[in-house]
């Protein structure tokens, strides 16, 4: 007897649950659309001793910071702005006459240039929200297959045979996008030949939130402020370098780095 296929219909599937696909959840059911997010990852479980935090850090607009809390989305977005931004530059840029660089946001009503917030923290925030929200149905430890089309309707098959029909399917399942392939989307990719090495530094002086960048023959070195924990002032380094020379910093010790 042939098993029949569960058919769920929703206006809009996104595909990946991370901080893109549950930001864009959010807002498409806050405008009204009944939306499900899937992603092929079992669900985080933050907090716990076999969560693995994320050390990189989103520099967040004011506006987007805006955005995100009248999406329902409450955690401590502002507890680490920018105020000020420093860059500066090695050679060769330094010869070109790209020495300092120095802006902040200044006026009594002027908002910061930026917010610094750890990904784990936006990625558990945005997730809180998305569970809270009665127009949104979260699925993970799914794998998207076939998909097809069908009267103004794309139709998304999952592995145990459930298929997914909605008007809109959104991939939001990272740079090397399953459903980007699958609905045949060209990329263009170039290797630069850089990786980057990402750290959370405590440090004794305050960074008076400052954000510093060095523009460096093996890229832009940041060093982004972060909330004072009981440890002291923390800062978010992110270092990329050529790959050969990042493969051997990553084998040093913490001392001798």
């Amino acid at each position: 007897m042939a098993q029949t296929q569960k058919k769920v219909d929703y206006d809009v599937l996104v595909v990946g649950a991370g901080l893109a696909g549950l930001a864009c959840g959010l807002a498409l059911a806050a405008a009204g659309a009944k939306v499900c997010l899937c992603d092929a990852a079992k669900p985080p479980k933050f907090g716990s001793k076999d969560f693995a935090r994320d050390p990189r850090v989103t520099a967040l607009s004011a506006s987007s910071v805006a955005m995100l809390e009248n999406l329902g989305v409450k955690a401590a977005l502002r507890d680490s702005p920018v105020s000020d931004m420093r860059v500066s530059a090695d050679h060769p840029y330094a010869s070109m006459g790209a020495g300092l660089l120095s802006f902040n946001a200044s006026g009594h009503e002027a908002d910061p240039i930026a917010y610094i917030v750890p990904n784990h923290l936006l990625h558990q925030a945005l997730l809180t929200a998305a569970k809270a929200h009665q127009q949104i149905t979260l699925l993970y430890d799914v794998v998207v297959g076939d998909m097809t089309e069908q009267a103004a309707k794309i139709g998304a098959t999952l592995a145990d045979g459930k298929i997914i029909w909605a008007s809109l399917l959104v991939g939001a399942d990272g740079s090397m996008s399953g459903i980007r392939k699958k609905a045949g989307i060209e990329v263009f990719e170039h290797d630069y030949g850089t990786s980057a090495l990402v750290a959370n530094v405590t440090h004794k002086g305050a960074h008076e939130q400052r954000a510093s960048q060095f523009f460096k023959q093996g890229g832009p070195l940041a060093c982004l402020p972060l909330p004072r924990t009981r440890k002291g002032w923390e800062s978010s380094v992110v270092w990329p370098e050529k790959k050969d020379v990042a493969a051997a910093l990553l084998d040093l010790n913490q001392d001798e780095l």
